[in-house]
């Protein structure tokens, strides 16, 4: 799963983010996109700083990034600490390490049955088709010759639609046009 940057619509409204100069904010938004894709919950370390001024090729201009870094403590967006800067509210708006993990935890076992169901389908196209049915061989024991489905018992656990009463979307639309 890739990570994403998430930035409110009014981000460049925002009354911290109005009032930084053009090469803060570029800078500022160097570093939540290193965060982001990092996944260092907006901690960033400030050996990483220069090369985040690279990257928002601020270099260019002459900036200095010691400068622009200064302007946003001063405007609230960063705070500085021993080791590294960190991004002023940058979980309430992104996903945490953690979280972006357990995603892809999620993520991973879904896909796998996802493929297990695939396989079987491909392997045992009527075992699927019981399983989507809610409806499981074991389930449903033989009784002199007749299945409970086959009795009625199940009919008030399962509604099987009427084939007959299916409609095809096109047909539908095709009939709706024609009136």
């Amino acid at each position: 799963m890739s990570t994403f940057l998430k930035l409110h619509h009014g981000f460049l409204e925002h009354e911290k983010h109005a009032e930084l100069t053009n090469a803060a904010l570029l800078l500022h938004i160097s570093g939540l996109m290193h965060a982001s894709e990092r996944l260092t919950d907006g901690r960033l370390p400030k050996a990483m700083t220069v090369r985040l001024q690279w990257s928002a090729r601020l270099v260019a201009e002459g900036s200095n990034v010691d400068a622009l870094i200064g302007e946003l403590i001063r405007a609230g967006v960063w705070e500085d600490h021993a080791k590294h800067y960190s991004i002023v509210k940058y979980l309430d708006h992104n996903n945490s390490r953690a979280q972006v993990d357990a995603i892809r935890v999620s993520d991973r076992e879904r896909k796998a049955k996802q493929r297990e169901r695939e396989k079987l389908a491909k392997s045992n196209p009527e075992q699927i088709q019981r399983q989507r049915q809610g409806i499981r061989r074991e389930s449903l024991p033989e009784s002199q010759g007749e299945s409970r489905r086959d009795s009625g018992a199940l009919a008030d656990v399962l509604e099987m639609p009427d084939p007959a009463a299916i409609v095809d979307p096109a047909d539908a639309l095709a009939k709706a046009r024609n009136r």
